[in-house]
């Protein structure tokens, strides 16, 4: 999983920031803890690995809106890979 985000410096000025977890396997949980001074927009992609489409989601949160707790999640098959949220 990737999350992208702007996250607001001490001048006030956006800074891109990128977080990302390891491979994940089934059964797995990671926390990926987004800043609360964000602005702009919080992208998250749920990328698969060895499955037969990797690119399993992808979505634009606008940052008023996070209330500081978004949850997202893959399963399926490697043949049949799915993402989204919980």
């Amino acid at each position: 999983m990737v999350v992208e985000y702007n996250e607001i410096d001490s001048a006030g000025k956006y800074v891109w920031k990128s977080q990302e977890t390891d491979n994940i396997t089934a059964g797995i949980t990671r926390h990926l803890i987004i800043p609360k001074n964000v602005g702009g927009l919080i992208q998250v992609k749920i990328i698969g690995s060895g499955t037969f489409n990797n690119n399993l989601y992808h979505t634009t949160v606008a940052a008023e809106s996070f209330t500081g707790t978004l949850c997202y999640k893959a399963w399926g098959t490697i043949f049949s890979p799915q993402g989204g949220g919980c």
